[in-house]
């Protein structure tokens, strides 16, 4: 546990840990960044904790390194934030998928705000109800694990093993941001794998960015990140649960998916969690991305528009595009090219961004822009353009009967004055189509 003046916290922390866990199995190392709030009093005589002061702050990711070299060496480790609270179970499950197999070098668990790529979304707001809330997470569940790219370090269980081979943080990322994600990719390149538990759950309380940086430093390590493994993490590793809501098959059902241009395969992975019966394959264009992948799932590189297609015609049920054919020079003739492939009665799930959108016209008629950016509808890898009617055109000009229709509208935020006035001004056709960001559609081969 690495603390900086979080005393009260620390304490919560620690008292979840003797009240949650064997403590004769379990040594609990704190390192502190040189708090001046009472802890190192308070620490300095507590019982059943190993305590390090450092005179000065080294930063979250030293901190970290120094206390893994304090734990005994034939330990496994579980980094622990010290505004965190463990409850009857949290730990026990993170243990049974760690020594499920040999071969998981890490897995973390569910939580309740700040690590976006494992909230746990709820109703739960004060704090009894986030204890009821963990109580009914922390039960038995089938398919709780789920192979990643990497878990936050908020609550990371460690292989021992992995960890001697990989190595401990890069202390290039100190103070502190990105580290996590980089240890969990050398632990792929090491032979060992990353879970995620989804029956494991741990409340956060407070952000580490406000402890240890700010967006700037979060920036340079993000720049650093890229410059060591050449391609943007962020950007390759979301779980795309819009169009997963689309498959409509029965838990125990036996199927096949094919995903073109899935990255990490993070949505294919949360496929085959939910069900276990399920062959995921994937294709990704960028190298490195794909190489990375394939530790995970069985992802190959290619260009989808020119590539030998291994696969055997209508091997899959289901062929999934998740904002992937604006990025392509022939997005129809791709389409066509994959068709074959697809089984008699299978779909295509597609996502497309609407560039008719109504923040992308803003900065058109009224500011004279046309600015593309890292993500979102004017990504600047972006060659092709749609609204909902082009886009319906060109399914259907490939032979595919779109069987549903979805509007995502969780875009930037509307100006309701600026789409009234057009409302106003001009006889438009469907203008409810300025507020959604993309569409998604199922489209059944003809």
């Amino acid at each position: 546990i690495v603390t900086k003046n979080q005393l009260e916290d620390l304490k919560k922390c620690i008292n979840s840990i003797f009240l949650t866990t064997f403590t004769e199995i379990v040594e609990i190392v704190v390192v502190d960044n040189a708090s001046v709030d009472g802890t190192r009093e308070w620490a300095s005589d507590a019982d059943g904790i190993t305590y390090h002061y450092s005179d000065e702050d080294i930063g979250y990711v030293k901190a970290c390194n120094l206390g893994m070299k304090l734990c005994d060496q034939f330990n496994d480790v579980f980094l622990l934030d010290a505004d965190t609270v463990l409850f009857d179970n949290s730990l026990f499950y993170l243990m049974l998928g760690l020594y499920s197999d040999k071969n998981v070098g890490a897995i973390g668990g569910a939580t309740n705000a700040f690590i976006t790529d494992q909230i746990m979304r709820s109703s739960a707001v004060s704090e009894d109800d986030l204890i009821s809330c963990a109580v009914n997470v922390n039960s038995p569940m089938k398919n709780a694990y789920e192979t990643v790219p990497s878990v936050s370090d908020f609550a990371m269980l460690i292989n021992r093993d992995a960890l001697d081979t990989a190595g401990l943080f890069d202390e290039r990322y100190s103070p502190d941001f990105y580290e996590d994600k980089d240890l969990c990719l050398r632990f792929y390149k090491a032979g060992f794998y990353v879970v995620l538990c989804f029956n494991s759950y741990i409340i956060k309380n407070s952000d580490r960015l406000q402890l240890y940086g700010n967006d700037v430093l979060k920036q340079r390590n993000e720049n650093y990140f890229y410059e060591k493994w050449n391609f943007k993490i962020d950007y390759s590793n979301s779980v795309r649960g819009n169009l997963i809501e689309l498959i409509s098959k029965s838990e125990e059902d036996s199927f096949s998916i094919l995903e073109l241009g899935c990255a990490l395969g993070a949505t294919l992975n949360r496929i085959k969690r939910l069900w276990p019966n399920s062959s995921v394959y994937g294709i990704e264009y960028d190298q490195v991305v794909a190489d990375l992948g394939s530790y995970m799932s069985d992802i190959i590189q290619g260009d989808v528009e020119n590539m030998v297609i291994p696969y055997e015609k209508e091997q899959f049920d289901y062929i999934i595009c998740a904002d992937v054919l604006e990025h392509l020079r022939n997005p129809e003739k791709t389409l066509e090219r994959f068709l074959p492939y697809l089984k008699k009665d299978g779909y295509f799930i597609i996502s497309i961004p609407n560039i008719r959108n109504q923040n992308v016209l803003k900065e058109l008629l009224i500011n004279g822009r046309f600015d593309y950016g890292d993500s979102g509808i004017l990504d600047r890898t972006h060659l092709k353009f749609f609204t909902r009617d082009t886009a319906i055109e060109m399914l259907e000009r490939v032979h595919l009967k779109i069987s549903r229709m979805v509007k995502n509208e969780n875009g930037d935020d509307l100006d309701i004055d600026f789409a009234d006035k057009l409302k106003k001004e001009f006889e438009m056709f469907d203008p409810d189509e300025l507020n959604v960001l993309q569409y998604y559609f199922l489209a059944k081969k003809e």
